[in-house]
């Protein structure tokens, strides 16, 4: 031990020094603030349980304190980030609005919609004809994307649709017409699943959702 010691005296080592939240596998985030490393590495020496520091980490913008003391849950839990950040990534749009439109979880309904985004789709497309959107079509493109991007098993269910629905307190009295009339969704026995030949109508959809845009139709 003690030539241990005095063989690394001699030696000069230049690190960069990062602080890494994991929560099993996953890295959730990561900081190289100086301050930030100081106050945590001091916590561990004195064998501090809490650490209370004031520090913006890089978890998509959200200032989150390393104390358990009146603070809020998450709204993803770890094994929710990678697909939030998938599916924004294929809408082409900020987690943060996938986020705020969709609420997206692991457990059901696994989509809370945004009154004001539903609003806003309708305002922005024709009530009838191949351009409508319907609430069933509306609901089974984001569980269907959802349900790829977080690895959910199975396909969503009409049923599930309606759920989701639901969460804005609207249902579709004709589901399974509305479904037979739109291109991007086919049903498979009493699922539903995109179109692969229609997908980017399917992601322009749900973008347009999220933003409260128009559909982009290219």
């Amino acid at each position: 031990m003690l030539w241990l010691m005095a063989w690394w005296s001699k030696v000069t080592v230049k690190a960069s020094l990062k602080i890494v939240l994991m929560a099993n596998d996953i890295e959730i985030a990561e900081s190289e603030d100086k301050n930030l490393w100081q106050h945590v590495f001091a916590a561990i020496n004195q064998g501090a349980s809490q650490v209370q520091v004031e520090q913006t980490l890089p978890i998509e913008g959200a200032v989150v304190p390393l104390t358990n003391e009146g603070s809020q849950p998450p709204a993803f839990t770890p094994s929710d980030t990678g697909g939030l950040n998938k599916f924004a990534a294929e809408l082409r749009i900020s987690p943060e609005e996938v986020e705020g439109a969709l609420a997206p979880s692991l457990e059901a309904p696994y989509i809370h919609l945004d009154p004001h985004c539903w609003e806003a789709i309708k305002k922005n497309t024709p009530s009838r004809g191949a351009q409508a959107i319907a609430p069933i079509a509306l609901a089974g493109t984001v569980l269907s994307l959802w349900f790829k991007h977080a690895g959910i098993d199975g396909i969503p269910t009409s049923a599930q649709c309606q759920t989701v629905l639901r969460t804005i307190h609207i249902s579709d009295k004709n589901a399974g017409r509305s479904l037979k009339n739109t291109e991007w969704l086919q049903a498979r026995g009493n699922g539903i699943v995109i179109n692969p030949a229609q997908r980017s109508r399917a992601i322009a959809v749900a973008a347009a959702y999220c933003t409260k845009s128009t559909v982009n139709q290219n």
